[in-house]
Protein backbone atom coordinates (compact mmCIF):
# COMPACT_ATOMS: atom_id res chain seq x y z
CA UNK A 1 0.00 0.00 0.00
CA UNK A 2 2.86 2.33 0.81
CA UNK A 3 4.47 1.82 -2.58
CA UNK A 4 1.13 2.30 -4.38
CA UNK A 5 0.63 5.76 -2.92
CA UNK A 6 4.28 6.61 -3.52
CA UNK A 7 3.85 5.43 -7.11
CA UNK A 8 0.90 7.78 -7.65
CA UNK A 9 2.82 10.74 -6.21
CA UNK A 10 5.86 9.88 -8.29
CA UNK A 11 3.71 9.60 -11.42
CA UNK A 12 1.85 12.86 -10.97
CA UNK A 13 4.81 14.98 -9.86
CA UNK A 14 5.56 15.81 -13.49
CA UNK A 15 9.17 16.69 -12.77
CA UNK A 16 10.75 14.10 -15.07
CA UNK A 17 12.14 12.08 -12.15
CA UNK A 18 10.15 8.84 -12.17
CA UNK A 19 11.62 6.18 -9.89
CA UNK A 20 8.65 3.97 -8.88
CA UNK A 21 7.49 1.42 -11.47
CA UNK A 22 7.65 3.84 -14.44
CA UNK A 23 7.01 0.95 -16.85
CA UNK A 24 3.62 -0.01 -15.41
CA UNK A 25 0.90 0.87 -17.95
CA UNK A 26 -2.82 0.21 -18.01
CA UNK A 27 -4.51 -2.10 -20.49
CA UNK A 28 -7.90 -0.47 -19.95
CA UNK A 29 -9.50 1.85 -22.49
CA UNK A 30 -10.21 4.44 -19.82
CA UNK A 31 -6.81 5.33 -18.47
CA UNK A 32 -6.09 6.35 -14.86
CA UNK A 33 -5.82 10.05 -14.12
CA UNK A 34 -2.30 11.06 -15.12
CA UNK A 35 -1.56 7.75 -16.84
CA UNK A 36 0.24 4.72 -15.47
CA UNK A 37 -1.78 1.77 -14.25
CA UNK A 38 -4.59 0.95 -11.87
CA UNK A 39 -4.06 -0.62 -8.45
CA UNK A 40 -4.63 -4.27 -9.44
CA UNK A 41 -2.40 -3.82 -12.48
CA UNK A 42 0.30 -2.29 -10.29
CA UNK A 43 0.18 -5.17 -7.79
CA UNK A 44 0.35 -7.77 -10.56
CA UNK A 45 3.08 -5.87 -12.38
CA UNK A 46 5.52 -5.76 -9.46
CA UNK A 47 4.70 -9.23 -8.14
CA UNK A 48 7.35 -11.94 -8.56
CA UNK A 49 6.12 -14.97 -10.55
CA UNK A 50 5.22 -18.05 -8.52
CA UNK A 51 7.19 -21.27 -8.88
CA UNK A 52 4.82 -22.38 -11.64
CA UNK A 53 5.45 -19.14 -13.52
CA UNK A 54 2.06 -17.58 -12.78
CA UNK A 55 1.63 -14.16 -11.20
CA UNK A 56 -0.71 -13.00 -8.42
CA UNK A 57 -3.62 -12.44 -10.80
CA UNK A 58 -6.33 -11.78 -8.21
CA UNK A 59 -8.55 -8.74 -8.70
CA UNK A 60 -9.36 -6.72 -5.58
CA UNK A 61 -12.43 -4.69 -4.75
CA UNK A 62 -10.42 -1.52 -5.39
CA UNK A 63 -11.49 -1.40 -9.03
CA UNK A 64 -10.64 1.93 -10.64
CA UNK A 65 -10.27 3.79 -7.33
CA UNK A 66 -6.96 5.60 -7.07
CA UNK A 67 -7.34 6.05 -3.29
CA UNK A 68 -7.85 2.54 -1.89
CA UNK A 69 -8.38 2.25 1.87
CA UNK A 70 -4.96 1.32 3.23
CA UNK A 71 -5.88 -1.07 6.03
CA UNK A 72 -8.91 -2.73 4.41
CA UNK A 73 -7.09 -3.27 1.12
CA UNK A 74 -4.04 -4.67 2.93
CA UNK A 75 -6.32 -7.20 4.63
CA UNK A 76 -7.94 -8.06 1.33
CA UNK A 77 -4.56 -8.66 -0.31
CA UNK A 78 -3.40 -10.83 2.58
CA UNK A 79 -6.59 -12.89 2.49
CA UNK A 80 -6.15 -13.34 -1.27
CA UNK A 81 -2.73 -14.88 -0.81
CA UNK A 82 -0.60 -11.87 -1.66
CA UNK A 83 2.79 -12.28 0.02
CA UNK A 84 4.41 -8.95 -0.95
CA UNK A 85 7.16 -10.86 -2.72
CA UNK A 86 7.59 -8.19 -5.36
CA UNK A 87 10.39 -7.71 -7.87
CA UNK A 88 12.47 -4.84 -6.52
CA UNK A 89 13.93 -4.20 -9.97
CA UNK A 90 10.45 -3.64 -11.39
CA UNK A 91 9.58 -1.35 -8.53
CA UNK A 92 12.87 0.55 -8.85
CA UNK A 93 14.01 -0.20 -12.42
CA UNK A 94 16.38 2.69 -13.05
CA UNK A 95 19.53 1.07 -11.71
CA UNK A 96 18.91 2.14 -8.12
CA UNK A 97 19.64 -1.38 -6.96
CA UNK A 98 21.88 -4.03 -8.49
CA UNK A 99 20.66 -6.98 -6.43
CA UNK A 100 17.24 -8.68 -6.31
CA UNK A 101 17.56 -8.81 -2.51
CA UNK A 102 17.53 -5.29 -1.10
CA UNK A 103 16.86 -4.48 2.57
CA UNK A 104 13.34 -3.11 2.98
CA UNK A 105 14.68 -0.11 4.88
CA UNK A 106 16.76 0.90 1.84
CA UNK A 107 13.69 0.71 -0.39
CA UNK A 108 11.51 2.64 2.05
CA UNK A 109 14.17 5.31 2.54
CA UNK A 110 14.43 6.01 -1.19
CA UNK A 111 10.64 6.20 -1.43
CA UNK A 112 10.37 8.55 1.58
CA UNK A 113 13.08 10.79 0.13
CA UNK A 114 11.04 11.01 -3.06
CA UNK A 115 7.82 11.80 -1.16
CA UNK A 116 9.55 14.58 0.76
CA UNK A 117 11.04 16.01 -2.43
CA UNK A 118 7.59 16.15 -4.02
CA UNK A 119 5.62 17.13 -0.95
CA UNK A 120 7.92 19.91 0.20
CA UNK A 121 6.91 21.91 -2.88
CA UNK A 122 3.59 23.78 -2.95
CA UNK A 123 0.96 21.21 -3.89
CA UNK A 124 -2.77 20.79 -4.24
CA UNK A 125 -5.17 18.86 -2.03
CA UNK A 126 -4.97 15.88 -4.41
CA UNK A 127 -1.29 15.46 -3.57
CA UNK A 128 -2.03 15.89 0.13
CA UNK A 129 -4.44 12.96 -0.04
CA UNK A 130 -1.74 10.80 -1.62
CA UNK A 131 0.78 11.87 1.01
CA UNK A 132 -1.72 10.94 3.72
CA UNK A 133 -1.98 7.51 2.12
CA UNK A 134 1.79 7.02 2.40
CA UNK A 135 1.65 8.16 6.03
CA UNK A 136 -1.07 5.71 6.97
CA UNK A 137 0.73 2.86 5.22
CA UNK A 138 4.08 3.69 6.85
CA UNK A 139 2.45 3.87 10.29
CA UNK A 140 0.98 0.41 9.67
CA UNK A 141 4.42 -0.91 8.68
CA UNK A 142 5.96 0.53 11.84
CA UNK A 143 3.18 -0.91 14.00
CA UNK A 144 3.72 -4.37 12.55
CA UNK A 145 7.37 -4.22 13.55
CA UNK A 146 6.34 -3.06 17.03
CA UNK A 147 4.05 -6.08 17.28
CA UNK A 148 6.87 -8.38 16.17
CA UNK A 149 9.12 -6.89 18.85
CA UNK A 150 6.40 -7.01 21.52
CA UNK A 151 6.15 -10.76 21.04
CA UNK A 152 9.83 -11.08 22.00
CA UNK A 153 10.03 -8.76 25.01
CA UNK A 154 8.34 -11.10 27.55
CA UNK A 155 11.04 -13.64 26.72
CA UNK A 156 13.64 -11.02 27.57
CA UNK A 157 12.18 -10.15 30.96
CA UNK A 158 11.85 -13.81 31.90
CA UNK A 159 15.45 -14.34 30.78
CA UNK A 160 16.54 -11.80 33.38
CA UNK A 161 14.32 -13.49 35.98
CA UNK A 162 11.54 -10.91 36.18
CA UNK A 163 7.79 -11.15 35.69
CA UNK A 164 6.87 -8.60 32.98
CA UNK A 165 4.14 -6.05 33.59
CA UNK A 166 1.90 -5.78 30.52
CA UNK A 167 0.10 -2.71 29.21
CA UNK A 168 -3.46 -2.58 30.49
CA UNK A 169 -5.38 -1.80 28.41
CA UNK A 170 -3.16 -3.14 25.63
CA UNK A 171 -2.07 -0.75 22.87
CA UNK A 172 -4.06 -0.46 19.65
CA UNK A 173 -2.97 -0.22 16.04
CA UNK A 174 -4.48 2.21 13.54
CA UNK A 175 -7.16 -0.34 12.64
CA UNK A 176 -8.19 -0.79 16.28
CA UNK A 177 -6.49 -4.16 16.77
CA UNK A 178 -4.98 -4.67 20.22
CA UNK A 179 -1.78 -6.54 20.96
CA UNK A 180 0.06 -7.57 24.11
CA UNK A 181 3.05 -5.42 24.98
CA UNK A 182 5.40 -5.18 27.96
CA UNK A 183 5.02 -2.01 30.01
CA UNK A 184 8.72 -1.38 30.52
CA UNK A 185 8.26 1.56 32.91
CA UNK A 186 6.01 -0.42 35.24
CA UNK A 187 8.26 -3.47 34.98
CA UNK A 188 11.23 -1.33 36.04
CA UNK A 189 9.23 0.11 38.94
CA UNK A 190 8.30 -3.36 40.14
CA UNK A 191 11.78 -4.81 39.64
CA UNK A 192 14.49 -2.14 40.24
CA UNK A 193 17.23 -4.55 39.22
CA UNK A 194 15.72 -4.84 35.77
CA UNK A 195 16.51 -1.24 34.80
CA UNK A 196 20.26 -1.49 34.39
CA UNK A 197 20.08 -4.94 32.84
CA UNK A 198 17.58 -3.59 30.32
CA UNK A 199 19.87 -0.66 29.45
CA UNK A 200 22.87 -2.94 29.11
CA UNK A 201 20.88 -5.32 26.93
CA UNK A 202 19.92 -2.69 24.34
CA UNK A 203 23.47 -1.36 24.27
CA UNK A 204 24.61 -4.89 23.49
CA UNK A 205 21.91 -5.34 20.85
CA UNK A 206 23.01 -2.11 19.16
CA UNK A 207 26.49 -3.54 18.77
CA UNK A 208 25.41 -6.80 17.15
CA UNK A 209 26.44 -6.60 13.50
CA UNK A 210 25.62 -10.20 12.67
CA UNK A 211 21.86 -10.70 12.65
CA UNK A 212 22.44 -14.45 12.70
CA UNK A 213 23.64 -14.28 16.29
CA UNK A 214 22.25 -17.57 17.71
CA UNK A 215 20.89 -15.93 20.87
CA UNK A 216 20.02 -12.31 20.16
CA UNK A 217 19.98 -12.04 16.37
CA UNK A 218 16.18 -11.91 16.15
CA UNK A 219 16.08 -9.08 18.69
CA UNK A 220 18.67 -7.19 16.66
CA UNK A 221 16.67 -7.61 13.43
CA UNK A 222 13.41 -6.38 14.96
CA UNK A 223 15.13 -3.59 16.85
CA UNK A 224 16.66 -2.22 13.65
CA UNK A 225 13.31 -2.50 11.86
CA UNK A 226 11.44 -0.68 14.65
CA UNK A 227 14.01 2.13 14.79
CA UNK A 228 14.18 2.52 11.00
CA UNK A 229 10.42 2.60 10.41
CA UNK A 230 9.88 4.93 13.36
CA UNK A 231 12.35 7.35 11.81
CA UNK A 232 10.71 7.13 8.39
CA UNK A 233 7.24 7.54 9.87
CA UNK A 234 8.41 10.67 11.70
CA UNK A 235 9.88 12.09 8.50
CA UNK A 236 6.58 11.61 6.68
CA UNK A 237 4.84 13.63 9.38
CA UNK A 238 7.29 16.48 8.93
CA UNK A 239 5.83 20.01 9.20
CA UNK A 240 7.52 20.70 5.85
CA UNK A 241 4.93 18.55 4.12
CA UNK A 242 2.07 20.11 6.04
CA UNK A 243 3.15 23.68 5.37
CA UNK A 244 3.65 23.05 1.64
CA UNK A 245 0.02 22.07 1.07
CA UNK A 246 -1.91 24.78 -0.72
CA UNK A 247 -4.82 26.32 1.13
Amino acid sequence: MFFWYTYRLDLLAGDGTRIIAPNCFSNYTVQPLGGGCYFDEFINYIQMPQEDGTTFGTLTLVGDSLFPAVVLTAYELANSGYMANYDVNKLFPNGLFTSPKVPLNDQLTIAVNRILAIGSRPHAAYFSALINGTRTAMTAIHEQHLIDMSELLPTLTYYFGYEPAMWNPPPKTIDGTTYNAVDVTTTEAQHPGFTQEYINFWQMIGQISNNKDPVWGEFAIHNMAVQATQNLDSRLHSPVLLSAASQ
